[in-house]
Order: structure tokens, then sequence, then C-alpha cells
């Protein structure tokens, strides 16, 4: 009977991936359905909680593993477990209590610590004590000393970040004592302008600089030798040496702090990692030609003064197939049309970074990156904010989608090169005899992990047409192994498309006779001896010639692989049965049975063959041809299928043949992984969906706040405007007071200007009646001769003193 997984079966599957199988203990473990599920994986798992009743219950099923105590006083030594678990566990204490209970974890735990919390509150509305979100609680692990496990982004994918759920699992591991006191989180601060260990940082930034690095890990090969130029403080070459099967990380970086932090706080956990200090690209000077397999470069671009010397510089370092990774800021230019980063020495475009990749690489990919917002058009006021985005884009599209960071993958062509091999994906060439013989039977080896092996080559397909046009054009009319290498990536392209014309098909098979007309005596000529002809008599079927089909299929079922490796028997066991189910439709069951028992049979005589061609070295062995046996293996069971179906002593109508005979495991990993891909597309869907309404939601938002700061402004205009108003209105008003005071004092001045006018008619009248009687006298006193000077001087005194009196009149009028 098989168990159901349950969500407990799933985060001890999360504990063992993450932290692996060593001893580890459950805080809080109630019923102990964790440790169980640990213990059923080989973990040696124990339990611990504060009720004893559910303790002593435990113990009755599982012996000795269960204690009774509290997070805030563990029972046990310092450093007593590898790894400390706790599910629904801290939520339940008051906030003041949690720094203790993590301190106690701390100290308790010797590497890692897997927390998961509720982040609501519970139904009752008073069991968690304490409810707080994702950066609250990552905040409060850090102050006690751990940083986030290298792992962390596998368990929390990136994009799912964007919201915190009801619940969320963090994945730590502890700063080593020595690092931690050397450099506590206050001392990074004189360093956070230009440095920052993101594992030990909250929010989006640090995990887009985190999550980048394991993006960049599966461009890693098994065995490379891998350069992370401008480490920083190291943190993402431990996250690789951590995540990848690289032999080697070299990180390099021109802080003298950086590199002391990053010795101190990794290298004593990963011996494979090495750092040293330096300026780029004049540091690397010391490395020959085609030194390193991988060089990562996060952000530096826009640092160096000179970017197409230094990726000048990292063509040299790669290996042939090698490749590069970087990122760079998507136009962060400000109005003036410069990076206001001062650390920033060049603004940086899609089209800027396609054009100086192209100048060195052939590129493999281009994914666009957002932590929380970036410019939806050139224009550089058009920041809006966005969620969490790590997305794959046509390299070559012309209209790019908004993008923080874009971050790009180029491959060094493999084809010209004078770099002498090294076997650096396996390790060793023999044994076996003649498997990974690439050295010897190839005119240029490093081919092969670049365009021929499926784990380890180009991932892109435009790529890989690409370098195997240039192979098939420098080869010509020879016939190679680099040449059948490239004919078997174009063969299988032809055969995916659906599109390809029979003249297309045809074509192809004549560029492929030479090799499968007979065997050969190179090794690595034998093996497309076998699988171009699998690959024609495929490409036959595909457009209708089931007769010469058969004729391949039946050559391919027969081949001798002893001059090459049992491996190729997954050709030789597929054709078998492949064969027969052409028979088996024709009728011709009896011709089928023939070809299905030849199946079997050739399977089992392959696995018969001696131990190093399928392990090479025991002491450390190859895996693929062990998993090519297992798949060719797992054909032989529907060459099985088959014979029992078609026996005498069947019960199974022949029209279920196929049906049937895809009951394998390749067959049902087939259906899982196309099921798989399916709801994958379809979570994709959902996902932009969802991401589609929340940028609407964004950009209504914004919209809102816009419309809202220009009401705002308008009212502020508006009560400018009525202030105004009412200034001018009270003005007017003072103003025709001011003027209603003038016209009264003019009106004033008007009434005594006109009294007194009147007056001075008066007097005028009066001094001419007075004129006319002084006249009068004078004549008659003229008339009067004998009167004597002392009576005209008398009339003058009298004149005088009258007029006197008439002017001191008119001065009081």
């Amino acid at each position: 009977m098989v168990r159901q997984l349950t969500d407990t079966d799933r985060i001890a599957e999360q504990i063992v991936m993450t932290c692996g199988i060593g001893r580890t203990l459950d805080v809080g473990s109630g019923e102990g359905l964790l440790v169980a599920s640990l213990l059923r994986r080989g973990v040696d798992a124990y339990g611990v909680d504060v009720s004893e009743v559910v303790t002593a219950h435990c113990n009755r099923r599982m012996p000795g593993r269960f204690t009774q105590g509290s997070v805030l006083e563990l029972p046990f030594e310092d450093a007593s477990f590898q790894t400390v678990a706790s599910t629904d566990c801290l939520e339940h204490l008051a906030p003041e209590d949690v720094p203790k209970a993590l301190k106690e974890i701390h100290r308790v735990a010797s590497r890692f610590v897997f927390l998961q919390i509720a982040t609501t509150p519970d139904r009752d509305g008073h069991w968690h004590l304490t409810v707080e979100g994702r950066a609250w609680w990552e905040a409060k692990c850090f102050e006690a000393g751990f940083r986030k496990h290298p792992a962390y982004y596998k368990v929390n994918s990136y994009e799912s970040l964007n919201a915190d759920g009801w619940q969320i699992t963090i994945v730590l591991e502890k700063i080593p004592e020595h690092a931690h006191k050397k450099y506590p989180l206050s001392a990074l601060a004189a360093e956070r302008d230009l440095h920052m260990d993101m594992l030990r940082e909250v929010g989006e930034r640090s995990d887009a600089h985190v999550a980048r690095y394991l993006w960049a890990e599966k461009y890693v090969r098994q065995g490379d030798r891998v350069l992370d130029a401008a480490c920083g403080l190291g943190y993402g070459s431990y996250a690789l040496a951590e995540l990848s099967k690289a032999s080697k990380i070299t990180g390099v970086d021109g802080s003298d702090y950086g590199v002391d932090y990053a010795r101190e706080n990794f290298c004593s956990l990963s011996p494979k990692l090495d750092f040293f200090a330096g300026y780029l690209p004049e540091c690397l000077a010391k490395y020959p030609d085609g030194h390193f397999d991988v060089i990562v470069s996060f952000e530096t671009l826009e640092h160096v003064e000179h970017p197409e010397a230094l990726l000048t510089e990292f063509h040299r370092l790669l290996s042939p197939g090698g490749r590069i990774v970087v990122s760079v800021p998507n136009d962060w230019s400000d109005e003036t049309g410069e990076d206001p980063n001062p650390f920033h020495l060049h603004v940086y475009t899609l089209d800027k970074l396609r054009a100086q990749i192209k100048q060195h690489f052939i590129p493999e990919a281009l994914f666009q990156q957002i932590a929380s917002g970036c410019k939806t058009t050139s224009a550089w006021n058009s920041w809006q904010r966005m969620p969490r985005t790590l997305r794959s884009v046509p390299i070559d599209t012309n209209s790019p989608p908004p993008s923080e960071w874009w971050l790009m993958v180029g491959m060094k062509d493999p084809v010209s090169n004078s770099i002498p091999y090294r076997e650096s994906v396996y390790g060793y060439s023999a044994p076996p005899a003649n498997l990974l013989q690439f050295e010897r039977d190839y005119k240029n080896p490093w081919l092969v992990r670049s365009l021929l092996e499926f784990h380890f080559r180009a991932t892109n397909s435009d790529v890989l047409h690409q370098v195997a046009q240039r192979v098939l054009a420098q080869e010509n009319a020879s016939i190679s192994a680099d040449k059948g290498a490239a004919l078997a990536v174009l063969g299988y392209q032809i055969l995916a498309n659906d599109l390809a014309t029979s003249a297309d098909v045809e074509q192809f098979i004549a560029e492929i006779d030479p090799y499968v007309t007979a065997p050969h005596k190179i090794p690595h000529l034998q093996r497309f001896y076998v699988s171009l002809a699998y690959l024609k008599a495929r490409l036959l079927v595909k457009i209708g010639k089931f007769d010469t089909a058969l004729a391949v299929l039946n050559q391919v079922a027969n081949s001798d692989l002893s001059i090459f490796s049992p491996t190729l028997g997954t050709k030789v066991v597929n054709a078998a049965f492949e064969a027969g189910l052409m028979l088996a439709g024709r009728g011709d069951i009896v011709a089928a049975r023939d070809s299905w028992k030849l199946g079997v049979e050739r399977a089992y005589a392959l696995l018969s063959s001696e131990l190093e061609e399928f392990v090479g070295d025991i002491n450390n062995p190859h895996e693929f041809p062990t998993i090519d046996a297992v798949e060719f293996l797992d054909s032989a069971v529907r060459c099985i299928k088959a014979l029992r179906i078609t026996s005498d002593n069947s019960f199974v109508p022949l029209s279920r043949l196929h049906e049937l005979t895809r009951e394998n495991w390749k067959g049902m990993l087939e259906e899982r992984w196309s099921a798989m891909q399916s709801m994958e597309a379809l979570i994709r869907e959902r996902d932009e969906a969802i991401s589609g309404q929340a940028r609407m939601l964004e950009e209504r938002w914004s919209a809102m706040q816009s419309m809202e700061a220009l009401i705002r402004e308008r009212d502020e205009a508006i009560s400018g405007q009525a202030r105004m108003l009412e200034e001018r209105w009270s003005a007017m008003q003072s103003m025709e007071a001011l003027i209603r005071e003038r016209d009264e004092a003019i009106s004033g001045q008007a009434r005594m200007l006109e009294e007194r006018w009147s007056a001075m008619q008066s007097m005028e009248a009066l001094i001419r009646e007075r004129d006319e009687a002084i006249i009068e006298q004078q004549k008659l006193l003229e008339k009067r001769p004998t009167v004597t000077e002392a009576m005209r001087v008398l009339l003058s005194a009298v004149r005088a003193s009258f007029q006197h009196r008439v002017g001191r009149v008119l001065g009081k009028k």
C-alpha cells in the first residue's frame, strides 16, 4: 500500500532536501508526526514539547525520542543537533518572548534551522500571541545570529514572496561564531551603500540579489570552475558553492573589507571557496586563457570605467563553450539622463547590454527581474511599483517588458578555439575504455559539453542550431565525430519540427547516410553509426516511409556496441520495440514477437557487461551510464509487456497494445512531465492574470492617487483664489470707505469755499461802496481848496484803518 503524502511529509521532505539528514530536533513536536516522518527518511530525529502528557504518549510510539521542555529553556546541550525545526510553535509566544526562544534555538542548533510560522490570527483569536509577517520574523532571526540558508529560495520561490500566506517558511543557517563576533549586524552599516550581506537583509532587494544566484546555478555544469567577479561580501559565491556541482568557486572584489568578510563567514563551511581582493580587470591577468568555465558578474558592468574591456578579459578567461552570466540595472537614469547612483558610471538599456554581449559571446538566455518597481516607459519619471518578477524573455525581442534589471547569459563560441582540452564535467576519461574518450576521438572535444550532452549543453535551441551549423561549415565533407554531433542536434530539431517537409527530411538523411551505411572502427564514430541510424528511422516514420524505417530499425537493433559502450542500449532496445510495434500494426505478430524477444535478450546481455562500463571508477563512479542502463531496461519492460499481450495465453485485445506498453517508468514520467508542464502553464497563466490584475489595481490606485493629488492641488488653488478674492473684497471695501471719507472732505471743502466765495463777494461790494464814498469825499475836498493838509493826512489814516479792518474780517472768514 502506497502512503499518501501529507503536509507533515512535505515539511519533512523540505527539511531533508535543504538541511540534510543529520540529527534533528522538532521544537513543539506535539503528536510527533514530524518526528515520525523524519524517522521514515532515516533521520535521527527527536522532539521536545511543553506538554508532559503528549511527550509520554509519543514515547510509547517512538521510545526515547521525546523530552518535555519549553522552547524558552531547551533541556539540551549547546549544538546538540545539526538541525532544529519548529512548526506551529513560535507564534504562540508573546512578542517579548520570541528573542529568548530564538536564542535558545540558536544555542542548541549546530548548523541549520527550519521554521514554519503562522502569520494570521487563529480561529479563536487568542492562541496566536504574535501575529507578524515575514519581514518581522526574519529581522528577529537575523538579530539572533542567523542568516538565510543558501537554499532559502528553493523552498520559497522568488515570486511567491510577493505576499505572505497564512503560514510562512523560513530556512536559516547559523553564522559561524568567530564571524558573528567580528561582523555583527551593526558592523555592516558602514559598507551598506556599496556592499551588504543579502543573506542577513530583509525585503525585496535582498530577495532579488540572492535569488539571481539560484537562477545562475542552472548554468553551472558539473565540475565547472566558477569566477564570481565583483563578489561583494561573498554571499552569492557561497550560495553557488552550496547549490551547484562546481568544483571550484573563486570570488574577487575590490574591497578588502568585503573579501575578509567573505573569508570569515563562508570559507570554513565550503572548502571549494576562495576569495581574493583586486580591481577588475587587471587582477585577472594572473589566470591563463580558458581557466574558468563560468563567470558570474552581477551589477558590475555599470561600475567599471571600461565595461567592453572587462568583457574582453572575461572572454579570454572562459573555456570554449563556457558561460558568462551578468546582470545590469535597466535604465535607472533620472531627468538628466544619468544614473543618480554615484557608483554607477554607465546607464544600461537592453539594447546596450545585448550589443556588448554579442561582441564576444553567443547570447543564450535573457531574463527580466523586478524587486519592487521599474520604469514603464523611457521617461525618467515613469517609475511604478511592481511585484517581484523573474521571467524569461526572448533574446531578440523588440518589445521588452518593463524590468528593473536585465539578466543575461552568453556562451563563448566552442567551435573556434586553440585551448587544450581538460575533462571538467566527468573528472576523468577512463575507465570505461571508450565512452568518455572525447579528446581522443573528437577534433574539438569542447563541443561535447556545449552541443551534445543533454544535461550540460546550451539551453537555447537557436544557439544549438547556430553552433551545429558552424560545425558543419567547418567540417564540410569530412566524416568526424564533431560533424556527427552537429548532425544529431540538427536531426532531432527537424524531427520535432511539425512544419518540416519531406524534402527537408530526405535532404538531411542524405547528410547522415555516410555515417549509417557501415560500421566504424573509431569508437565515437560507431556511436553515431548507431544513434544517427536510429534518428534516420524515426525521420522516415515521420514522412511515412515505414518499409525503409523498419529496415533501419532492424539494423540498429542488431548493432555491435562492443566498439563503443553498452549505454547505446537505449537506442538498440528502443529500436527493437518500435520495429515490433510496426510489424504488429501490419498484422505480422510472429515477426513482431521476434523483434521484442531480441529487445529483451539484448538488454540483459548488455547488463552483463563489465561493471566499469557503467560506473567507471567505483570510488568515484559516473552516474549517467547507470541511468542509461535503467532506461534500456525500462524499454525491455515494454518489450516484455508486448510479448505477454501477444502470447497465446493473453486475454488482452491487441487494440490496447500501444496503451499498455506505455505503462513503464519512462512512459509514466513523460505523462507526468506533460501534466506538470500543463499545470505549470496553467499556473503561469493564472500568475500572469493575477499579476495583470495586480498591475491594473496598482495603475488604478496610482491614477486615484494622481487624481487625489490633482484634486488637492485644485482645492488649494481654489482656496488660494478665495483668499485672494476675500483680500480684494476687503481692499475694495476699505477703498470705498476711504472714497466716502474723501468725498465728505471734498464736500466740506466745497461748502467752505462756497461760503468764502460768498463772503468775498459781499466784502467786494462793501469795498466798492466805500471806494465810491471816498471818491465822493475827494471830489468834495477838491471843491474846498481851503481844506488844510492836515485834513488829507487824516483821511488817509482813516482809509488805512478801514482797509486793515476789512482785511481782518476777510481773514476770519
